[in-house]
């Protein structure tokens, strides 16, 4: 199975779609060795969505709005947003392989769950989603995948 995957990876990286030019010295990562959110990055992530359930007259949103900065500022190019809604490009490059894509110049957070990646909570299965972020003109290769959040512009 480890082989087949990647072989398909290989493969897809050989296939040329409509964003190759634009690629050309970004990276591509596998899901498998996919960016990972640090603790700062998943910190300033906590403080953006709490900032949006704060009235704008709270003395807690003035804290919350430096602490924020803060760590924006000693993040630097690490620093991460949620990704919205069509903001991301996903294309096909096999039946069961699917490239995402970053184009802006900021680094995206989104989730992924892939098909059979699944955990038990008492009597249920759920499938899992597993948050990543993609470094601004980065694309990460997924095998398999069955949703995600946000929605995606499709190409091809």
């Amino acid at each position: 199975m480890k082989n087949l995957i990647l072989f398909l990876f290989f493969v897809s990286l050989c296939l040329c779609d409509s964003y190759s030019q634009n690629t050309q010295s970004a990276e591509v990562f596998p899901w498998t060795a996919r960016p990972r959110l640090s603790p700062q990055q998943l910190r300033l992530l906590q403080l953006e969505t709490g900032m949006d359930s704060l009235r704008e007259d709270s003395p807690v949103r003035e804290a919350t709005t430096a602490k924020l900065t803060a760590l924006k500022k000693r993040l630097g190019p690490l620093a991460v947003r949620y990704a919205k809604p069509y903001e991301l490009i996903a294309s096909t490059a096999a039946s069961n392989l699917c490239k995402i894509f970053n184009p802006t110049k900021e680094s995206l957070v989104f989730t992924v769950s892939i098909v059979g990646d699944t955990e038990q909570f008492g009597s249920r299965r759920a499938s899992m989603g597993r948050e990543t972020y993609l470094p601004p003109g980065c694309t990460v290769v997924v095998t398999n995948l069955y949703w995600t959040t946000p929605a995606f512009k499709r190409s091809n």
